[in-house]
């Protein structure tokens, strides 16, 4: 009797074929956005109808967009009152530019739980997050300059009031030895540090890594009249940010992230972004 012998293998082996065809890669991306007005400020309320994404050349139609809100975090502010903040007698001094730009912080981050610490060679004036905010506008406005610069200091004082998460902005206009062990228990912590540099004699490279190293930002002050706008600017950042998701495969992409608020467009991140592979 003939037997289609040639058939029956056939029949057998082809699920293992299909099983042996590679299957695309599909990874998963998100990046992290902000998107602020001319003030520096968070602007609410966008969803996926605001933004297009182009990845690798391709636009992507399919994509998430989430806003993820900071507000009711804290925030302490760090500021340098050493004797190289102040000034000439009738002219403003650095420290009344940064006195300015602290009040002008609170009175934008409604929200925010707010602290201070105030340091020449040591920390001196400490309000935690939490007490009231006149409290710690009455400390600003009586921050006198003298004496010298520590740093790492002020940031341990800073790090322990924030120690269940939050974010330390720290104003210099010097430069003193960094405890980097205290960055990075501050990374590990998920606090976020942001560093304004404020003045030509600061350390520029170690302030750019204490703010690299934890996920902050590092702003460089060359003209006083700056220094509000900065401190407005890092308000928007700890206020929102948006998060854009999507799937496609390959392991990297190079993305184009556009959004488009009242007809006007502007691109908001480009660069290369490395996917994690689905589960």
């Amino acid at each position: 009797m003939y037997k289609p012998v040639g058939k029956l293998i056939a029949v057998l082996f082809l699920p293992l074929l299909i099983l042996a065809i590679p299957r695309p890669q599909i990874f998963e991306y998100s990046v992290e956005i902000k998107v602020l007005d001319k003030d520096g400020r968070h602007i609410p309320g966008l969803g996926v109808q605001n933004f297009s994404l182009t990845s690798n050349g391709i636009e992507i139609e399919h994509f998430r967009v989430d806003e993820v809100s900071d507000l009711g975090g804290k925030a302490v502010l760090v500021i340098d009152t050493s004797g190289s903040m102040a000034g000439f007698p009738l002219l403003k001094s650095k420290l009344d530019f940064a006195k300015e730009a602290a009040l002008d912080f609170i009175e934008i981050s409604k929200g925010i739980e707010i602290g201070l610490v105030a340091f020449h060679l040591s920390p001196y004036i400490k309000v935690e997050p939490g007490e009231p905010i006149s409290r710690v506008e009455e400390a600003i406005r009586s921050l006198k300059a003298g004496g010298g610069t520590d740093i790492s200091s002020a940031l341990k004082e800073a790090v322990d009031m924030v120690h269940g998460g939050g974010s330390i902005i720290l104003l210099t206009d010097g430069q003193s030895d960094i405890n980097w062990s205290l960055v990075r228990m501050a990374s590990e912590l998920g606090i976020k540090v942001f560093t304004i540099g404020f003045g030509w004699d600061v350390n520029r490279e170690d302030l750019k890594r204490i703010a690299e190293e934890t996920g902050g930002d590092y702003y460089f002050v060359a003209k006083e009249g700056d220094l509000i706008k900065i401190y407005r600017r890092i308000a928007g950042s700890l206020k929102g940010r948006y998060i854009i998701s999507w799937r496609q495969e390959g392991e990297l992409a190079e993305v184009l992230i556009k959004v488009n608020i009242f007809g006007e467009e502007r691109v908001v991140f480009q660069g290369e972004v490395t996917g994690k592979r689905r589960s």
